[in-house]
């Protein structure tokens, strides 16, 4: 298979430069393989890293040909893979998510790929919330493990072909790469490979991606040999024991969430007319769901930012929600398109990217169903179902 990984690989600080002799900017990586003889990879994405549009996401993604890479060039080493990807998300989700999806498993190398995604992000556009939120997920990885390696990878639709044809980063990409920059992560243009691919073998986007973002098992095959081109560049003879030194002041001035939780349903308080059900909501299992007007939950939380992950329909019932006893303010939770429902997280009842942070104190949430007009048609009468509650603090007793 003929392909060009020309621009494919970005590094903060060798921007389009191939590695010298001895440069690995996976250095600690290669260091957990030579005295651990193992290494956790966590993909840390959306529906591009899941694998969507490939025949067997777990054989042909560009995750899987990457995890196998390891266990083939690693025989005597461990490699424990993390998916922690969900399709249809992106890094402003993934930053209160990542707690219990991906630290939890302790990864030693994370590959963070959101650059499609984050293009419709839907908290008042890419500008206000891409680089906090980027940047809060690289901080929470290295406040939690500041051994681990992180690489972003940019992937493509589309949409993106006029900054290809220039050999640009689409906006979003832009924006994550300003964090890569501030924070010295390599990043792999895995979307430029493919449509130099494509360029030079006369493929069109129908015949790699049909629904112009999925690609078929011949695009992920690119994705997959210019990642595994960047592992080869390494010189994993080459390890770092000097844990990565987090600078103090933030690239976004202090609004990068960097202590998030997802609460489950049995962290926080609700009266009678909530009932718990084994309704697997993203990683959840259970969910809290009413349909009674009037039905409450209540949370106490110290900390400058909170969040509803619940279950979106396309005739879900709406909520109102009061913080720390203002006017009930009225969100609705309705996806026109959402067919059989989708985890969807309110991202956030106080945006903290707009600086509408809390002060960091004790906070209380207050959810609320709300009176449904009889005569109304129209109203949402499948109710509401609340897996988690999202926070960048503690929760409070």
């Amino acid at each position: 298979m003929k392909f060009s990984c020309f621009l494919c690989i970005l590094f903060g600080f060798f921007l389009h430069q191939a590695l010298s002799a001895g440069e690995n900017v996976l250095a600690r990586s290669a260091a957990k393989l030579q005295d651990d003889h193992s290494l956790t990879v966590a993909y840390f994405g959306g529906s591009l890293t899941v694998g969507s549009g490939a025949k067997r996401a777990d054989e042909t993604s560009w995750r899987a040909q990457t995890r196998d890479w390891f266990i083939e060039n690693f025989p005597e080493a461990e490699i424990t893979e993390v998916n922690a990807a969900i399709g249809g998300t992106g890094s402003n989700f993934g930053v209160f998510r990542m707690g219990n999806d991906m630290l939890s498993q302790e990864p030693d190398l994370v590959f963070v790929e959101f650059s499609v995604n984050d293009a419709y992000n839907p908290e008042g556009g890419e500008s206000i919330a891409l680089r906090p939120s980027m940047e809060g997920i690289v901080r929470q990885i290295w406040q939690t493990n500041p051994m681990a390696d992180i690489v972003f990878v940019y992937t493509t639709k589309q949409p993106y072909e006029p900054y290809h044809t220039r050999g640009e980063l689409s906006p979003a990409a832009k924006l994550h790469q300003d964090v890569a920059d501030y924070y010295d992560i390599p990043a792999v243009n895995v979307g430029q490979a493919l449509w130099d691919y494509m360029q030079a073998n006369d493929r069109s986007w129908e015949d790699i991606m049909p629904d112009r973002v999925h690609p078929r098992d011949e695009g992920y095959e690119v994705y997959s040999k210019c990642m595994i081109e960047f592992l080869e560049e390494q010189d994993w003879a080459t390890v770092s024991r000097k844990p990565y030194d987090l600078p103090e002041a933030q690239l976004t001035g202090g609004r990068a969430p960097v202590a998030t939780q997802m609460l489950p349903v049995t962290d926080f308080a609700y009266d009678d007319n909530w009932s718990l059900e084994d309704k697997p909501v993203g990683d959840f299992e259970t969910c809290l769901y009413s349909t009674t007007p009037g039905a409450e939950i209540r949370i106490s939380f110290v900390g400058n930012a909170v969040g509803i992950y619940h279950l979106a329909k396309s005739d879900s019932s709406p909520f109102l929600y009061s913080l720390d006893g203002a006017p009930f303010k009225e969100r609705k939770t309705a996806y026109k398109n959402a067919r059989n429902g989708r985890p969807s997280l309110i991202m956030l009842l106080n945006p903290i990217w707009r600086k509408e942070a809390l002060p960091i104190e004790e906070h209380e949430l207050v959810i609320r169903l709300p009176e449904v007009d009889a005569g109304d048609e129209t109203a949402a009468d499948s109710g509401l179902r609340v897996a988690a509650i999202a926070i960048n603090g503690t929760v409070q007793d």
